[in-house]
C-alpha cells in the first residue's frame, strides 16, 4: 500500500487517520487493496471541500468486527456510515433510494473506481491474450467480475440529484454510459 504522502490527499486530520485506520486492516486484499485511497481520491478532484466524505470512504470497507474501535476513534455518525455501507453493500445495493445522501454519494466514486480498475483488467487480459497467441500458447486468463448493469442503472436512478455532490454525478452518469457502449467491445 502507498505510503499517504503518495496519494495526493489532503494534510486534513481526519483524512490521515482514516487512512492509518485503513493501512491496520486487512481491506479488502490483493490488487484492491488501494480502492478506498482511490474513490477518497475522487472524491479530493470532485470535492475537495468535503475532507468528511474522504475519510469516510477509507473507513466504509473497514470489517464490521472492528466497529467498536472505530467508533471509539471516529465517533458514532463514523460507524453509522460504515453500518450503513455495509447494509446496502449486502443486498448489492438494492435498496440505494433509502440510503443516506453521504453513502449515495460513496456508492457513485466507489462503482467509478471499479469501472476505472475493471478497464485496466481488461487491458491486462487482451495483453496476456496477445502474448499467448503470439508464444503460440493457450491462454490462462481469469475474467474480472463484471458489474451488473441493471445494478448501476438502478444506482443512477436514485443516487443521481441526490447525493449532494453534483460534480460526483455528472461523473457517474458518464462513466457508466460509457461503459454500457464499450463493454460488448471488451467482452469480444
Amino acid at each position: 500500500m502507498q505510503e499517504f504522502a503518495e496519494t495526493g490527499l489532503p494534510w486534513d486530520q481526519n483524512v490521515f487517520k482514516a487512512y492509518l485506520a485503513y493501512a491496520k486492516t486487512p481491506g479488502l486484499g490483493g490488487e484492491a487493496v488501494e480502492h478506498p485511497v482511490r474513490v477518497a481520491q475522487l472524491f479530493n478532484n470532485v470535492a475537495a471541500s468535503d475532507t468528511q466524505l474522504q475519510a469516510l470512504s477509507l473507513l466504509a470497507y473497514i470489517p464490521e468486527d472492528a466497529y467498536g474501535q472505530l467508533e471509539r476513534r471516529f465517533g458514532k455518525e463514523t460507524t453509522d456510515f460504515a453500518r450503513e455501507v455495509s447494509a446496502h453493500m449486502r443486498t448489492n445495493w438494492a435498496y440505494i433510494d433509502e440510503a443516506s445522501p453521504k453513502v449515495k454519494a460513496f456508492v457513485m466514486a466507489d462503482n467509478i473506481t471499479w469501472i476505472d480498475e475493471l478497464q485496466n483488467k481488461f487491458y491486462e487480459v487482451a495483453q496476456s491474450l496477445n502474448e499467448a497467441q503470439e508464444n503460440g500458447r493457450q491462454p490462462q486468463i481469469q475474467m474480472p467480475m463484471i458489474p451488473s448493469q441493471r445494478v448501476l442503472d438502478n444506482i443512477a436512478k436514485f443516487a443521481v440529484n441526490s447525493s449532494g455532490v453534483p460534480a460526483l454525478e455528472g461523473e457517474f452518469i458518464d462513466k457508466i454510459e460509457e461503459f454500457r457502449r464499450s463493454l460488448p467491445e471488451k467482452l469480444e
